[in-house]
């Protein structure tokens, strides 16, 4: 007897007007995938939400890593999320970012 095979269920749906095109189904925000083009485009949305808020970068500590994590995580899904913000909110990361 042949096993009927059930149809993939996929986790994206595609919207052309966003970066990376793709956006999660359960919680209907934009998918940033992983590499080097996406997390240039995460530092950005950072610098973003850091300068929309007042932060002073040279005060970083782990509180406003979260602070800024929160932010990101509101707006984006995407695969070690957290660990890639706090990566990019390394204050070394952003003040050259900032100087860019």
């Amino acid at each position: 007897v042949g096993k009927r095979r059930r149809p993939a269920i996929t986790m994206f749906e595609l919207d052309e007007s966003l970066e990376f095109k793709l956006i999660d189904k359960k919680t209907r925000l934009p998918y940033i995938p992983v590499g080097q083009e996406a997390d240039a485009y995460l530092l950005g949305q950072i610098l973003d939400i850091i300068s929309d808020n007042g932060i002073d970068v040279t005060d970083l500590d782990t509180s406003l890593t979260k602070t800024i994590y929160d932010h990101v995580s509101s707006k984006f899904v995407g695969p070690d999320l957290a660990t890639r913000v706090s990566f990019l909110c390394n204050p070394g990361n952003l003040v050259a970012a900032l100087r860019a």
